[in-house]
């Protein structure tokens, strides 16, 4: 099973997923060339394992392989681990508004099964310490899921447009890639063990945004054209996903809102143009 696994001996950390965009993000920010390709089955004993690793797909093979991916994780870490941190996602509150912690988790689709039925899994059978991070949509520069972010940035680097299907009343938690990255680095050197005492995070920004608000911020940082596209059965408005975010006292990140965060964001891409 290769989990696509990288593993620093100078942090004692093993990245699942690594080469995903999350995960490569997070190995760049240790700013170290120590973390290397490593089988998962061979890591040394008393690793800290940062499990990203999924298949993201809504079907049922990709329910399939997550169930097999975290319970392999599971044995491995029961045996010869020292802790563990699970990524899930902000999908187990679907239809929902600013969600807490301990709402009950639900799923529409199978990703979301895979990740409810995950960390149920982790929460009733490891042995070591833990932590689930219910991550919010992230976005950032150079992302490869997201069609709408993918397509903002493209317009700012060809100057065209931005276009809005619909209403644009879909509604998400959000959070800035490089934030994320700099949070799970925190949990794993730093803030493991109050994480852990936690046992589960919601990460994101407190405030959350509409399709339709960030089209209007890009394009009024930006003075692009705004094209409206019309749908047939615009559904939208029930297309609503947030929660409240973990505060932790030791922890600052490096934007305080979405809307700074996207300013950061659109910023950084008009200096690459």
């Amino acid at each position: 099973m290769n989990l696509r696994c990288k593993y620093s001996a100078g942090y004692r950390i093993a990245v699942t997923g690594s080469t995903g965009y999350v995960g490569s993000k997070l190995l760049e920010s240790f700013e170290t060339p120590d973390f290397v390709e490593t089988d998962f089955a061979k890591l040394p004993a008393g690793s800290l394992i940062v499990h990203l690793a999924a298949n993201m797909n809504n079907a049922s093979s990709a329910l399939s392989e997550n169930t097999l991916i975290d319970t392999f994780v599971l044995e491995q870490v029961n045996e010869k681990h020292r802790g563990l941190i699970y990524a899930s996602t902000n999908n187990v509150y679907p239809y929902a508004l600013n969600c807490s912690t301990n709402d009950t988790l639900r799923c529409n689709d199978y990703y979301s099964a895979s990740k409810v039925f995950g960390e149920k899994l982790f929460e009733d059978l490891i042995r070591v310490p833990f932590v689930s991070v219910r991550i919010a949509d992230v976005f950032g520069i150079g992302q490869k899921h997201g069609n709408f972010f993918k397509a903002i940035e493209q317009g700012i680097r060809q100057k065209t447009c931005i276009s809005q299907y619909g209403a644009g009343l879909k509604r998400r938690t959000y959070i800035h890639i490089a934030d994320l990255a700099e949070l799970l680095k925190w949990i794993a050197t730093d803030g493991f063990d109050l994480a852990s005492t936690t046992r589960v995070l919601n990460t994101g920004y407190a405030d959350s945004a509409s399709i339709a608000e960030i089209v209007a911020l890009a394009a009024g940082l930006t003075g692009l054209e705004v094209i409206n596209k019309s749908i047939e059965h615009d559904l939208s408005a029930f297309d609503v996903r947030t929660m409240r975010p973990t505060i932790l006292p030791s922890y600052t990140p490096q934007w305080s809102s979405f809307k700074s965060a996207f300013t950061a964001y659109v910023e950084e891409i008009n200096l690459q143009v």
